[in-house]
């Protein structure tokens, strides 16, 4: 994962510099298919932003993705109106 994150951290950079220095959020999918999540821990301190596990099928996360979005929107607003 760490290796993908990063060749997409770079596609995006290539695609516009400006792109890199605003907020991201990791969301992983499909989480009803891990077998094991021990690693999901370590992926969390390897990485600078927000890491949030998600699955389409058991709706499991989508609540904590939604209310992530709307924070971040809600920051960007008042760093907007300052």
């Amino acid at each position: 994962p760490l290796d993908t994150l990063q060749t997409l951290r770079d596609e995006l950079h290539q695609y516009s510099p400006a792109l890199t220095n605003t907020p991201a959020t990791v969301v992983l999918t499909k989480k009803d298919t891990w077998q094991d999540t021990d690693w999901l821990a370590e992926l969390k301190k390897e990485i600078p932003e927000p890491l949030l596990a998600i699955s389409s099928v058991t709706r499991e996360g989508l609540e904590e993705l939604k209310e992530h979005i709307w924070q971040e929107l809600q920051k960007e607003a008042a760093e907007d109106e300052e």
